[in-house]
Order: structure tokens, then C-alpha cells, then sequence
């Protein structure tokens, strides 16, 4: 077994939102929030201001968090009641938050193509974490994704920002790991869809190496792209032989 760690991220890495699902979740999300603000007493919201509300958040929450900044769901929430003009109190935004989280169920998740192959072949030849910073779907959900699809036998431990507390937009989530794994931060080598995040902020934070696979809906480019030691594999397929291959290891 080699020293080195493999942490990997979960959504739109190993997991994804089905796409029989997606319009399912959405519309449950919709309903969610016309629900909230029907018993908040407030003024009745159509499905698509609900919809553009939805969609304004989810704008503001991924800008914040490639920006290094993440907001937590509550923020996101008062984003949502900002857009509908409803105040919401304190209690309300947990709930609504709750409400939303819950709209993904481990079944709405889909693996990404060769993704429980790719875990396999890694834990043959090294231990392997996930790092996930979550979103609305908490880290429950995701860890109940990862069983459901067979694919936590693979993996030695799973660390979700919901539950740590630590963020890989902070490079802190790397060390988190580092001191739970006993091992150093510059032996882990880290996987993941994110160029900002799974690529430069990995490296910034001295992982020995970065593999992005990227996902259609941020591709990588600019300066991401050049970075020293950031690689890039068009298939999560391929990333155990580009981890052999940096390891010194036979695939």
C-alpha cells in the first residue's frame, strides 16, 4: 500500500444529479419555497418568481464559493425571501434550508461514468478519503448516495464541510484530513471537478498533486489551467493511471 492519500471530491466527481431527477428536485425546491412564504403569512408567489429566486441564489452561493468565500445555506435562504420581498426570521430560514436539503434523496444521485471502476482500482493500491464541501444537500445525503451506490466500500473515511466544519475553499479541509489520516498534507494527492477549487486552492494548500476532471459546466481554463502540477484527465477513468504514473507505481 503506498504512503500516499487519494482524497476525492463527491458531487459532480463521483456523484450527480440524474437527469430524470433534476426537474423533480427543482420542482419540489419551487414548492418548497411557495410553502414557506404561504406560512409566513405572506403574499402568494407565482411558480416561476419562486423559480427565478431559486435561481438567483444558487448564482450568488457558487460565485461566493469560487471566490474563496463560501456562504452558508441560511444565506442562501435570505437570499431567496430578499428576491420574493419576505422577511424571514431566524427559524424560518433553518427550516426552509432543511426543507430544500432534503429535496435530494440518495436515489435522485447518479455515479459519474466509471466512477465506482476508478474507486476500486485507487483502493487497491492506496487509502482513499472523500472531501466534499456541501451545498444545500448535507453531507447525510451524500454519504447515504455513496452507500447506495456501492461505492463507500472503497473508501476509508468520508469528511463533509457540513460536519467538519472546514472548507477546501480555505485549503483548510486538506489539513483537517491530513492530521485524522496521520499522514502530511504534501502526500495527498487530490481529485476533483473544481479548477478553482480542486485544482488551485489543492495546490496552494501544498497537496503533492491536483487531478481536475473537469465537468462541462465549468471547464477548465484560464490560469488554472498552466498551474505547476495540476493535471487534468478528460475521463475519471483515466486518473488511476495518471495517479500510478506520479506515484511511481505499475497501473
Amino acid at each position: 500500500m503506498s504512503d500516499f492519500l487519494i482524497s476525492i471530491a463527491v458531487w459532480q466527481t463521483l456523484l450527480d444529479e440524474s437527469i430524470e431527477f433534476h426537474g423533480h428536485v427543482r420542482d419540489n425546491r419551487i414548492e418548497c419555497v411557495i410553502e414557506a412564504v404561504r406560512e409566513r403569512g405572506g403574499h402568494t408567489v407565482s411558480h416561476s418568481d419562486a423559480r427565478r429566486a431559486l435561481d438567483l441564489a444558487a448564482h450568488e452561493f457558487e460565485e461566493a464559493y469560487l471566490a474563496g468565500s463560501p456562504i452558508d445555506n441560511k444565506e442562501r435562504v435570505r437570499i431567496v425571501g430578499d428576491a420574493l420581498s419576505v422577511s424571514l426570521s431566524h427559524t424560518e430560514m433553518d427550516s426552509l434550508a432543511q426543507r430544500l436539503g432534503a429535496t435530494h434523496q440518495a436515489h435522485s444521485l447518479v455515479p459519474m461514468p466509471g466512477a465506482r471502476d476508478a474507486l476500486r482500482r485507487l483502493a487497491a493500491n492506496y487509502r482513499v478519503v472523500v472531501v466534499s464541501d456541501t451545498w444545500l444537500s448535507p453531507g447525510q445525503t451524500l454519504r447515504a448516495a455513496l452507500d447506495y451506490h456501492r461505492m463507500s466500500e472503497f473508501l476509508e473515511d468520508m469528511y463533509f464541510s457540513d460536519e467538519t466544519g472546514v472548507s477546501k475553499t480555505s485549503g483548510s479541509a486538506w489539513k483537517y484530513v491530513a492530521d485524522r489520516m496521520n499522514i502530511g498534507v504534501s502526500r495527498i494527492i487530490h481529485i476533483g471537478d473544481l479548477p478553482a477549487v480542486d485544482g488551485y486552492i489543492a495546490m496552494k494548500s501544498h497537496c503533492a498533486t491536483s487531478i481536475v476532471v473537469p465537468h462541462p459546466s465549468h471547464p477548465i481554463v484560464g490560469s488554472s489551467s498552466s498551474m505547476v502540477g495540476l493535471q487534468a484527465a478528460s475521463r475519471l477513468v483515466d486518473v488511476p493511471d495518471l495517479v500510478a504514473k506520479f506515484t511511481g507505481r505499475r497501473p
